[in-house]
């Protein structure tokens, strides 16, 4: 019995990793929802439809931040749970939503944000997706938690069979030319019939007339999310096409375009502007394809979202700095420049003051690489901009 009870627990676990995978994005304030949700979702695992992961399955001694972004990259579903502090996590909002936003966008990924309490998400970038509830309503106004969990697992369900549809096509397809019977031997006195490899003109077989009342059928229970799922998977009886990405050079040039009225509104010392308008070119620029260009969106918003305060002040928190240092050890990643470096350990000294003794030798080494790199006009540019927003900060780094 002890070990029937193993093998079943094997299994389970075993049945439970396979699946769409899904990525839980939460403020920490918000965990007890976020297990609940967890919690909901447990049928969809053991039926081996979905595998989630969140930070609480980060094992001991691994690096946290390498391990999120892991999964964020990989996951084919991403959940946003939607709270004030959620909003006001900037490693939430700035990294994790950002590159959900980013891969969503492109057509990697369903972002399905969860409205866990009221918050003003609807001015921000979010107000673009289908969101659950799906009456808007968030969790907590809910008496019976239990109803609205349930119907949020029914809404993941429907855009996980939408994602699985095209799989579930091609796999029919597949089954259906093994089972055909195969071509007449050339050779023999009857024509030999043309196989869909060598017909250039070959047409997919014609639907059934009873196919389009099941579609009709279908998308009257997932009607909600339709719109959002097509933009990552949609086509016909045997393709995969991305239906709803606009042409990349329109991407690029909306990046641009916000890019520069982000740093028009850095130089007037208008901060949230800036935020806004740098986080939608950030989403809109592939890091791939534009590394220069989205390296310095990624500098310039790291520089807005210091607010104008300096790193060494009663409103920027440890979380708020980690999320700076991201963004500018991003920009590193894509171009080393003199500027990038130089800006990160200006901050890291300045935030050292604090008795974070670590961020101090943190600094001084980032000092010694910024001095073995020569400058260039676009750092200068930088400097003069970092010099505007951050006076006191780099009149004191002369003294150093």
């Amino acid at each position: 019995m002890v070990e029937l009870r193993q093998a079943m627990r094997g299994g389970e676990k075993e049945i439970m990793g396979t699946g769409i995978k899904v990525f839980l994005s939460y403020a920490h304030e918000d965990r007890e929802l976020c297990e609940q949700l967890e919690k909901h979702l447990s049928l969809l695992k053991r039926l081996g439809t979905i595998s989630t992961w969140y930070d609480r399955a980060i094992s001991a001694g691994s690096e946290w931040k390498h391990e999120i972004e892991k999964h964020l990259n990989t996951a084919r579903i991403i959940l946003l749970l939607v709270s004030p502090d959620f909003i006001a996590s900037d490693y939430c909002y700035s990294v994790e939503m950002a590159r959900a936003m980013e891969r969503h966008a492109r057509g990697e990924a369903c972002v399905i944000p969860i409205l866990l309490r009221h918050a003003l998400w609807k001015d921000t970038p979010l107000q673009r997706l289908n969101s659950l509830p799906t009456n808007g309503r968030p969790i907590a106004e809910w008496n019976d938690q239990d109803k609205v969990f349930t119907q949020i697992v029914e809404g993941i369900k429907n855009v996980v069979q939408e994602l699985q549809e095209p799989t579930r096509r091609q796999d029919k397809q597949q089954e259906k030319g093994k089972d055909a019977p195969s071509p007449p031997n050339p050779k023999m006195d009857q024509p030999a019939l043309a196989s869909p490899a060598q017909n250039k003109k070959y047409r997919a077989p014609k639907a059934s007339s009873e196919q389009p009342a099941r579609s009709q059928a279908h998308n009257q229970t997932s009607n909600v999310f339709h719109g959002a799922v097509q933009g990552v998977i949609s086509g016909g009886i045997n393709t995969i096409t991305i239906t709803t990405l606009p042409p990349a050079e329109d991407l690029v040039t909306k990046a641009r375009s916000e890019a520069q009225r982000g740093y028009s509104a850095l130089q007037r010392k208008d901060y949230n502007a800036a935020k806004r308008c740098l986080e939608a070119a950030d989403l809109a620029l592939s890091e791939d394809e534009q590394p220069t260009d989205a390296a310095q969106i990624k500098y310039h918003l790291a520089l807005a979202l210091l607010n104008g305060r300096r790193p060494f002040s009663d409103s920027m928190t440890k979380s708020t700095m980690e999320s700076i240092e991201q963004m500018l050890r991003s920009a590193i990643k894509l171009q080393p420049l003199h500027s990038y470096y130089y800006t990160l350990a200006l901050l890291k000294r300045d935030f050292a003051r604090y008795g974070l003794h670590q961020y101090k030798s943190n600094a001084l080494t980032l000092f010694r690489k910024a001095q073995h790199i020569r400058l260039t006009e676009t750092d200068n540019d930088n400097l003069r901009l970092l010099t505007l927003c951050q006076p006191r900060l780099v009149d004191d780094a002369r003294h150093w």
